[in-house]
């Protein structure tokens, strides 16, 4: 989502339940921008207004390199120029024009322009409107920030029964269950996305409950999303089968080691640490 500073504040104060809602859009892993046709004074004025709700930078809330000031480029809207740098700097991690809705309160600076760069628009109808005489249709329309919530979930649903569709063998679920149980999933993993670090899901249960299959799934599902994503499983990380047969004979009083598989002790667990570090570094990992 990119915000036009005249939608978030009026007569130099926040609008209301601005700070709550753009904290909760964080939360659930929206990246947020900026462009304003701003004086050099505007970013002081953001980070004061903030303050006052105990957020100590507008940078604690908006990515910085999604952040674009006229004063600073040397443009001002109507112009192109500021949302094709923004469109850049997307671009960068992966989000494609369709994907940013644009919220700005006027139709000739926000709405129009925006539309004619490729974003997704929505009008905030507030005290400062301007329609300028223009009979532009964005695509949505808000009277409070907080009704931002639901336009990305109509998208987010709409997008996750997209991927679905998509999938392969979506016979293994209905679509109910899909709704029920995987949708779910999907949003909270989507809510941790950051672009500056990869992230580690665990999913546990028990032999033969088909966390396999569920991985899979999910996995094949954020990759219809857009999103770059492998699953693995720690069996594929068994120690070999001469050494696993060793292990039962040194313990063959012991029943459950003489199951193949599944005990302490029959993983390699060293290598196991090694390439969760390598992932979590973001190096390049091999899976055995």
């Amino acid at each position: 989502i990119v915000l036009e500073h005249d939608a978030l504040t009026s007569k130099k104060a926040l609008y209301p339940n601005t700070t709550k809602v753009l904290t909760k859009l964080k939360e659930k892993g929206v990246h947020l921008g900026i462009v304003s046709n701003a004086q050099f004074y505007t970013e002081m004025d953001m980070n004061k207004l903030l303050k006052k709700d105990g957020i100590d930078s507008l940078y604690d809330l908006f990515d910085k390199d999604s952040v674009v000031w006229s004063y600073k480029l040397g443009e001002a809207k109507p112009s192109l120029k500021l949302f094709d740098v923004i469109k850049r700097k997307f671009n960068k991690i992966g989000i494609k024009p369709v994907e940013v809705l644009y919220v700005g309160n006027d139709m000739l600076n926000d709405i129009k322009t925006a539309k004619a760069a490729g974003l997704k628009t929505c009008l905030f109808i507030n005290e400062d409107l301007k329609l300028r005489g223009l009979k532009i249709k964005p695509d949505y329309k808000i009277k409070e920030l907080k009704q931002l919530f639901e336009i990305i979930d109509i998208d987010r649903k709409k997008a996750m029964h997209i991927a679905f569709d998509k999938v392969k063998q979506p016979s293994l679920f209905s679509k109910r269950n899909f709704r029920d149980y995987i949708m779910p999933v999907l949003d909270k993993i989507i809510s941790l996305y950051d672009v500056h670090n990869t992230k580690l899901i665990a999913v546990q249960g028990g032999q033969g409950t088909g966390k396999t299959k569920y991985c899979n799934f999910l996995k094949e599902c954020l990759i219809n999303l857009g999103f770059r994503v492998t699953a693995f499983s720690i069996d594929d990380f068994y120690e070999t089968k001469a050494k696993r047969e060793k292990l039962s004979r040194n313990l063959k009083d012991n029943p459950f080691y003489q199951i193949p598989r599944g005990m302490p002790g029959t993983h390699r667990y060293k290598l196991l640490n090694s390439t969760i570090r390598k992932i979590k570094r973001g190096r390049s990992f091999e899976l055995p």
